[in-house]
């Protein structure tokens, strides 16, 4: 059976949330820095989305990362985009290091 891989979003102290990845429904450009990761509703059906900064024109780049991460990574746990200990996800892609830069918006629908 597969590791469940959760993702960890926090922007304040009181906005903080961990989705499991397998609920992700889709990833959305919503412009040239910032981006938008919707989740299917869980047992509780209650779906999420969690909007945050990026690199510049790098959207498409930083997806094929975390899906790569979430795919491959030996640990449950996979930090996006956390504002209260400054720790974002980045990588390479194609010589460019592509990163989250912050977390801009968490709810719950």
């Amino acid at each position: 059976m597969a590791q469940e891989k959760y993702l960890i979003f926090a922007n304040s102290t009181s906005d903080t949330m961990m989705f499991p990845a397998s609920r992700i429904a889709f990833l959305e450009n919503t412009d040239a820095d910032t981006m938008q990761i919707h989740f299917h509703p869980g047992t509780d059906n209650t779906a999420g989305s969690v909007i945050f900064e990026v690199t510049s024109g790098k959207g498409v780049e930083f997806g094929k990362l975390l899906f790569e991460a979430i795919r491959s990574s030996r640990s449950s746990y996979i930090v996006v985009a956390d504002d209260i200990a400054s720790e974002y996800f980045s990588g390479s892609y194609g010589g460019t290091t592509v990163a989250a830069t912050a977390c801009t918006t968490i709810a719950l629908l």
